[in-house]
């Protein structure tokens, strides 16, 4: 079961309440959906079913629909965005922008995974347009500054532009500015438009809009859009079915195709008479934002936290055993334990994605934590009891499987359940825990087997076990 709540304002209008709306015309609509807590399917069934059903309704064939079901999360992650892939085109051709964004349209939605691709800004929203007879105006007093201020109060309000009238509410004291307007359903004909009343300073008889302009029907851009003084488009799109990776990769192919990405350099002098798509588009470029980008600057960073990791681990480990060698021994199973991972996201459906790495770095603790055990304990052998380090090995790991093997038993169990998402939402931290799953299952085998071999094979006494003390 669902509850639906709609959006308080379907469409926009001019006035003060458009900059509190998402939406860029009076030709855009949001629905908010709130599931409730005793749902038997997660968010995405529910938008996956919506999506099919609304393009496969013919009343709806003249509509476009996007769903966003990230929420903050996303839209944070995002940098407020509602689609995980955004494409931005920058140039100084607004019309070729436009052409070469459809075509992107066309091609992106041939890649599998790939759902609601749109163009965000619309170049053909519905407009009449106004055009003044000046001269006729001027014979009878009027300017275009008092024809459109009829207009605009007619068609949306005076408040606009005659803010000085406003009434005070006696009893909450609150104060309303008071305006004019017809009411929105009497709007609803060409003619009507020709018969609004025009008045000016000196024209007090009123004449009709239609005695001094002409109306036409014309389309506009709903959204325009400029960064660094060019001109830009954006292209969006959903994902479902397949992890953001692998789908951004088939986008980033598909849009190699018309010059590269920015990072591949851009397209180079601008030449709007070349039948030649790409040198027609020179001196623009093509940007690939959205949530993938933070993705991958976070894998990025990630992969570089963990490296710097395991080198802090190794040159402390290095001071506390006075030793180049032992702490080796201990790096050299880390990678065994990751071995585990992999195949554990594989068969669990899930993809390598922030949340598993984080668990790699767990597992890179937890296996650490458990190795040094070992090692630490077989150099106190070494130093106070004169054995060989096979003999030191060999007993460590006797005396410490109980403490290890306890040690990962318990962070195996811990993560049962958040590796199962038994309740709505925890899908999120799940990649976490089974990547931790699989670094301790293969991590606990390396621990007891493989850490005393290494051991007993890199690290020689050169001198007495006794001087070691």
């Amino acid at each position: 079961m669902i509850s639906i709540c709609l959006s308080p304002r379907l469409g926009v209008t001019p006035d003060w309440s458009a900059a509190y709306t998402p939406n860029a015309g009076p030709m855009d609509a949001v629905v908010k959906v709130q599931l409730t807590e005793h749902r038997h399917h997660t968010a995405q069934h529910y938008v996956e079913h919506l999506r099919k059903s609304l393009n496969a309704d013919d009343r709806f064939r003249m509509l476009d629909f996007a769903f966003d079901s990230g929420g903050m999360v996303r839209g944070a992650l995002n940098e407020g965005k509602s689609t995980p892939i955004n494409i931005r085109l920058t140039g100084k051709s607004q019309q070729k922008l436009i052409e070469l964004a459809q075509t992107m349209k066309t091609d992106v939605e041939n890649v599998p995974g790939v759902v609601d691709a749109r163009v965000i800004q619309r170049m053909d929203a519905p407009a009449f347009r106004i055009t003044v007879d000046r001269d006729k105006a001027a014979q009878l007093g009027l300017t275009q500054a008092e024809i459109m201020q009829n207009v605009i109060a007619a068609t949306n309000s005076s408040i606009s532009f005659h803010k000085t009238n406003f009434w005070i509410d006696p009893v909450s004291k609150n104060q309303y500015y008071v305006g004019v307007q017809y009411p929105e359903q009497d709007i609803d004909s060409m003619e009507m438009l020709r018969n609004i009343p025009i008045t000016g300073h000196h024209q007090v008889v009123p004449i009709t809009l239609g005695d001094v302009a002409t109306l036409t029907s014309d389309t506009i851009p709903a959204d325009i859009k400029h960064v660094d003084l060019q001109a830009t488009i954006e292209l969006s799109m959903g994902v479902e079915g397949r992890d953001l990776g692998h789908i951004s990769d088939d986008v980033t192919k598909v849009l190699n195709q018309y010059g590269g990405l920015e990072e591949a350099g851009m397209w180079a002098p601008y030449d709007p008479d070349s039948k030649d798509e790409k040198k027609a588009m020179a001196g623009s470029k093509m940007v690939l934002s959205g949530e993938y980008t933070k993705m991958q600057d976070t894998f990025s960073n990630l992969g570089f936290g963990l490296i710097l990791a395991s080198l802090l681990i190794y040159f402390l480990m290095v001071g506390l055993d006075k030793s180049f060698i032992v702490p080796l021994t201990v790096m050299l199973v880390v990678p065994l334990c990751l071995i585990g991972i992999l195949p554990m996201l594989y068969f669990t459906g899930s993809a390598v994605n922030v949340q598993s790495l984080l668990g790699f770095i767990f597992v890179v603790g937890i296996k650490v934590a458990n190795t040094v055990l070992m090692t630490d304990y077989a150099q106190e052998l070494r130093r106070h009891e004169g054995l060989t380090p096979t003999e030191a090995i060999r007993k460590a790991d006797s005396v410490r499987v109980r403490p290890v093997t306890m040690t990962a038993l318990a962070a195996f169990f811990a993560m049962i359940p958040t590796a199962l998402p038994l309740e709505h939402g925890s899908e999120a931290n799940a990649p976490l825990a089974r990547a931790i799953l699989g670094g301790l299952i293969a991590g606990e085998p390396a621990t007891l087997f493989v850490l005393p071999a290494l051991y007993a094979f890199f690290v020689r006494d050169r001198k007495s076990p006794r001087a070691l003390a």
